[in-house]
């Protein structure tokens, strides 16, 4: 205990220092200095600091040669008492260095005049006298060095060794599945020339150092790498040290004779080369980015076949992040089975006679090392050979306490000065409380336990602070399940998951040991006594009478929790005159607040949330000028903010949310520049909102969610804050939520809510943005695509909203679309986009609810585990589901192995899959037959693909696209692909299957469709179709051979009625699959430019033909000259054929045709004189054939002719309209419409 006092000593004179050292600098502070006692006590608080820091403090553990230590800690607290005496003089003397407003300064002024240079400046110099004797008295306990302190503790038989080397004489417990799934990561890591980084991390003593060798000497490991190295690095960090021992193990070089970094690269990059090396680099504590780059680079090298290893062990999670590792792996704390287990190897216990006795106390002194392997192993062997006597004694004593908690002091110690007394802090919450991680920053900036260096701001330090107890697991992060009210919307602006946290019950402990002097918490039921020893105060259930608030005058920091008796009175707050977090959080019901609260002049956070009788804040509220966080959250029976208000001009964070009475917000609101966050959801204060919020300038968070906007009066505020937007540049996080529910109402019948939106894409600084339970917006603006910082967007319970389209997924900077209850969702294109080496933003489609499913981008998934998450067989409401991976891409996880945990729901309709790299495309869900309404499936780009999944178990199956699968040869019955008595296919489509040389079935369908497949061949039987598209594929026009007659096609009959021919090269007259087309009823020839030379052979196999089209020919002058032949021929197309000048004189025994288009023929001039011969023509259509000039006159004896159509063909429309053509057609009236 006195060894934490110690640490914690330590940091307070360091702040102390700190705090004193720039202050040294201020007019106020040399005006009262005498003969440099400023710059005396400013070395002596640094020499007492250095004494303490450099010393190791023993804890008596019950033995005799160690005195007991109540005279250090009495002199630790002295120590700690007199520094936070300097840091109280420091503020009363100083003056604040923030501008104010004339009311407050001449306050100021007054103030300080009122202090006593020159009394001021002799309790000065009594101070550093008293210091200067404490330093002295320090060196009289004459504590031994450190090397000693352990001699002393080997002399009780505490094992100084590692667990790792412990362990080498007994065993290992509890990390079996940690050894696999470490040595499966090694396995499978492959990231290229760089090298694969595994970061094991941990509390000291946990394990990790022990777990990394079993990895090390794992067998499989040992035949899958080619050399191995293993560097203890530990506090020393010595680079050129590192890069030796490696080169020293795998080239067993005793020296290395040139020490040049540049040539230890070389020199590893040959040892790499063609090899597969595994490293261990056991307790990396390095933490500067610069040199774990450096260390990253020296281990870089190798050629493209070399594959290099990385194992990091460490305490700091936060080391791993910074060395960039592939994987960080929290090494957890062994189950009370497994600690009990250990510690019965480690005692020998069931070997002892009384092992029945002790076996309770065995188990309860297991769980009080908290699965700690080290404290088992010192406990353990302090334990073996010891009597029954002894066993209860160490269950019941401190003895054992601190190895218990082996990993807190030494990672305790290990922490800068400000991050000990942060984490101290952070005992004043109570054990299993919530802990909002902006919330509790702003308590350590009010404290001044936070203080910037040169290169990192006060926020970038407390953030950095945060991550380092995060990795040390002093804090940890709350399970992502846990849901809990928006207490603060600047969390969410953050985007991180890490915002709200607890403490371990043992580090709450730790915290509250090394608080033991610094935290008095008080309960009605335990009896008040002296607080001035104290810094902070937690009151709970208590009700303080006025006469008792003298005894807190020392306080810095006090939270009151549901003191809903304590009674404030005009003088409650003129004590604690150095007060700087005041929690009140609901814990009074009176309507004001005293005017004394206005003396604290040092109060910078002020936390009065849930206090719902509260009515109005003290007229005098803005002397308080250092206050930077108000939280007024839930004060539903405020009524106004006085004027002065506008006088808190450090004001950083203000809630007003849930204030439902405050309806309208002063006019100086507009002063507070320096505003960051504002919440107002709930609100009411329309009057004056515009002009209020175009003030804050430097706003970076706003929440106007939820408007209690019941008044038409109202609605013209919430349209015009629509122009604020454009003068918040600093904007990152914006609520609406509900906020465009009331303007909907008033918008003007020819606008959107889209027009309202369209204002916010100009916020360039956005990165979160809340558009949740707008139920009147049925889209978003694809202008918001402009936002190029957002992260989040979310829209959840937007009822009416249709689509989330890809546009929003293409944002490179956009992670997550929150889609929650989107009742109306029918089409979502999600993108998988990576969040780390080792997790995506797939989870995200649990919460997708819609028709049509897009995923994109599925080689970015990073585990099986991850689509296990989601489950899709349960989005009972999909129809269409589209995977799709980004073709040629290696993906985390493998193709077949990811599709099959992608099973869809049974209502599912229609399955596209896209990009898939899988030989087999077969998962075991597709046998099951779960997909009984399956009615469409779409493969494209399959590369790999040899063979087709078992559509003939799709019962449901109708529609079938094949698009790009390269590997696939041959589709036919004996394939996958045939179906018994299955219902017929309606369309079929290959296209642009390379490799495709035989399809030959006899499942029917209603159309097929076969494009650019140029190796395919189809036969011996014509493909049951009844409509059939052939494009792009001369041998399937060309490769018919029949050894029997032309006209029998043996097998079943041939139901092919439409066929369309595109893109032919091959001749009319070698389309020898015409031969085998005797039910053809309809021909459409396209963009085929050799069909003039024909046969008539080829024109007699079409005796059936009743409709024929030449479409986009372009260079066919004439028809063919077998034209004739198609006696049953009732209909003639002629679309877009540039070069057509004239029709064969067969044509006129086409005595059956009825109807004759030409569109778009742009050389035909007019028709030959035997048109009259076609007795059955009723239809002549001509459509933009510019250069027909003229009709025969034969025409006038067609009887069935109605009239020909003449659509936009000038010359021959004002031939008509002439003499000559009135003449010439005097039976014959066209019709130009």
């Amino acid at each position: 205990m006195a060894q934490v006092e110690g640490m914690l000593a330590s940091a307070i004179l360091e702040n102390t220092a700190k705090k004193l050292r720039s202050a040294m600098g201020d007019e106020s502070m040399r005006r009262l200095s005498v003969d440099g006692c400023l710059e005396e006590m400013l070395k002596t608080l640094e020499d007492i600091r250095a004494s303490l820091e450099g010393a190791e403090i023993p804890s008596p553990q019950g033995d005799a040669q160690i005195p007991s230590l109540e005279p250090v800690r009495g002199w630790l607290r002295l120590v700690r008492t007199k520094a936070y005496a300097i840091q109280d003089m420091v503020d009363d003397v100083q003056e604040t260095r923030t501008p104010t407003t004339a009311g407050t300064m001449s306050r100021m002024l007054h103030y300080c005049r009122g202090k006593e240079d020159h009394r001021s400046g002799n309790k000065m110099k009594e101070m550093q006298k008293q210091l200067m004797e404490l330093h002295k008295e320090w060196h009289n306990f004459g504590f031994v060095p450190s090397d000693v302190v352990s001699a002393l503790q080997n002399d009780i038989h505490v094992p100084e060794t590692t667990l790792s080397e412990a362990d080498e004489q007994g065993f290992v417990v509890g990390i079996d599945q940690d050894i696999r799934y470490i040595a499966d990561m090694c396995r499978a890591g492959d990231v290229g020339k760089a090298p694969f980084i595994l970061a094991i991390f941990g509390m000291g003593g946990v394990g990790k150092t022990t777990l990394a060798k079993c990895v090390y000497n794992c067998r499989e490991l040992q035949e899958e790498y080619d050399s191995r190295a293993w560097v203890n690095v530990s506090y020393e960090y010595d680079m050129h040290r590192i890069g030796e021992s490696i080169i020293s193990q795998l080239s067993g070089e005793a020296d290395i004779l040139n020490g040049d970094m540049d040539y230890m690269t070389k020199r590893l990059g040959e040892l790499f080369n063609g090899m597969k090396t595994l490293l261990v680099l056991d307790d990396l504590q390095e933490e500067d980015p610069v040199q774990l780059e450096c260390l990253k680079c020296m281990l870089s090298g190798g050629d493209k076949d070399s594959k290099v290893t990385i194992i990091v062990t460490g305490r700091s999670r936060h080391t791993g992040m910074k060395i960039g590792a592939h994987v960080l792996f929290s090494k957890a704390c062994l189950t009370e089975q497994d600690s009990f287990f250990l510690l019965s190897y480690k005692t020998l216990f069931d070997q002892r006679t009384d092992n029945i006795e002790l076996r309770m106390i065995a188990r309860m002194v297991s769980s009080k090392c908290m699965g700690v392997p080290l404290t088992i192993h010192a406990i353990g062997w302090i334990l073996r050979y010891r009597d029954a006597r002894v066993w209860r004694a160490v269950e019941a004593s401190l003895i054992w306490k601190d190895y218990c908690e082996d990993g807190s002091p030494l990672s305790y110690k290990s922490m800068p000065a400000n991050l000990r007394l942060c984490f101290a802090y952070c005992g004043i919450f109570s054990k299993g409380q919530i802990i909002v991680k902006d919330d509790l920053i702003h308590q350590w900036v009010a404290l001044g336990l936070i203080q910037p260096t040169d290169i990192l701001s006060t926020t970038q330090l407390a953030e950095e602070y945060i991550r380092r107890l995060l990795s040390m697991s002093f804090l940890q992060a709350t399970d992502p399940s846990y849901k809990v009210y928006k207490l603060c919307s600047l969390l969410q602006a953050s985007g991180k998951d890490d915002i709200l946290f607890t403490m371990n019950d043992k580090f709450h402990d730790f915290a509250i040991s090394v608080m033991y002097n610094e935290l008095f918490i008080l309960d009605d039921s335990m009896q008040t006594r002296d607080l001035n020893e104290y810094r902070h105060a937690v009151l709970t259930n208590h009700g303080f009478r006025p006469s008792q608030l003298s005894l807190l005058s020392s306080i810095q920091a006090l939270h009151c929790v549901c003191c809903s008796k304590m009674e404030l009175i005009d003088q409650s707050f003129s004590f604690p005159r150095h007060l700087r977090v005041l929690r009140l959080k609901a814990s009074f019901l009176q309507k004001l607040l005293p005017d004394s609260i206005c003396q604290l002049r040092h109060l910078g956070y002020l936390n009065l949330a849930g206090c719902s009788g509260l009515v109005t804040l003290p007229e005098s509220i803005g002397d308080l000028i250092n206050m930077f966080h108000i939280d007024l959250s839930g004060c539903a029976g405020l009524v106004n903010l006085p004027q002065s208000f506008g006088d808190l001009i450090n004001l950083l964070y203000l809630d007003l949310s849930r204030c439902y009475r405050l309806i309208e917000l002063p006019e100086s609101f507009s002063n507070l520049k320096k505003m960051e966050h504002l919440d107002l959801s709930f609100w009411s204060c329309f009057k004056g909102i515009v002009e209020a919020l175009g003030g804050l300038i430097n706003v970076k968070s706003l929440n106007l969610s939820n408007p209690c906007c019941h008044l038409a009066d109202h609605w013209p505020q919430l349209l015009e804050l629509k122009d604020v937007w454009g003068k918040l540049p600093k904007l990152r996080y914006l609520n609406l939520s509900m906020f465009l529910n009331p303007i909907f109402y008033q918008l003007p019948e020819d606008e959107s809510l889209n027009n309202y939106l369209e204002c916010i894409s100009g916020l360039s600084s956005l990165e979160y943005l809340d558009l949740s339970h707008n139920i009147f917006l049925v889209d978003l603006p694809e202008s918001l695509a402009k936002l190029n910082k957002l992260h989040t967007l979310d829209i959840s319970g937007c009822a009416r909203v249709e689509r989330v389209d890809k546009w929003m997924f293409e944002m490179e900077s956009l992670k997550s679309i929150v889609v929650r209850n989107c009742q109306a969702l029918e089409v979502y294109q999600f993108v998988v986009c990576s969040y780390s080496n080792w997790s995506s933003n797939f989870v995200q489609l649990n919460d997708v609810s819609c028709k049509e499913l897009e995923i994109s981008c599925l080689e970015k998934v990073k585990s099986v585990e991850e689509a296990q998450n989601v489950t899709l067989v349960k989005k009972q409401e999909l129809e269409t589901l589209k995977l799709c991976w980004s073709v040629d891409t290696e993906g985390h996880v493998e193709h077949n192995d990811l599709f099959g945990e992608l099973q869809p729901p049974p209502n599912l309709q229609c399955l596209e899959l896209h990009g898939y790299n899988g030989e087999t495309c077969f998962p075991a869900w597709w046998t099951s037959c779960n997909l009984p309404n399956l009615v469409k499936v779409i493969m494209e780009v399959l590369p790999r693909c040899l063979s087709l999944p078992p559509l003939r178990l799709l019962p449901s199956l109708q529609e079938l696209v094949l698009r790009k699968m390269a590997s696939i040869t041959r589709i036919d019955d004996a394939g996958d692909l045939s179906g018994g008595n299955r219902v017929p296919f309606n369309k079929v489509e290959l296209d642009d299957m390379d490799s495709l040389e035989m399809f030959n079935t006899t499942w029917y369908t209603n159309e097929l469709v076969i494009q650019k497949c140029s190796k395919l061949v189809l036969g011996p039987l014509p493909p049951r179709a009844q409509r059939l598209v052939i494009s792009d594929c001369d041998q399937v026009m060309s490769s018919w051979r029949n050894q029997g007659s032309r006209h029998v096609v043996e097998g079943p009959s041939t139901p092919v009625t439409e066929l369309e021919v595109q893109s032919c090269n091959v001749p009319l007259a070698g389309w020898s699959l015409l031969h085998y087309l005797p039910g053809l009823h309809k021909l459409t020839i396209h963009n085929c430019n050799n069909v003039a030379a024909s046969s008539p052979e080829v024109f007699l196999a079409l005796s059936s033909l009743q409709s024929l089209c030449f479409s986009a020919c372009n260079s066919m002058s004439s028809l063919p000259q077998e034209l004739g032949c198609l006696a049953s021929l009732k209909e003639l197309q002629i679309v877009s054929c540039k070069q057509l000048t004239c029709l064969p004189d067969s044509m006129q025994q086409l005595t059956s045709l009825q109807s004759m288009h030409f569109t778009d023929c742009e050389s035909i001039t007019t028709l030959p004189e035997w048109i009259g011969s076609l007795i059955s023509l009723q239809e002549l259509v001509f459509e933009k054939c510019h250069a027909m000039e003229q009709l025969p006159k034969s025409i006038n004896g067609l009887k069935k002719l109605k009239g020909p159509r003449i659509l936009n063909c000038p010359q021959l429309k004002k031939w008509f309209k002439s003499v000559e053509g009135s003449e010439k057609f005097d039976k014959i009236r066209p019709n130009y419409e």
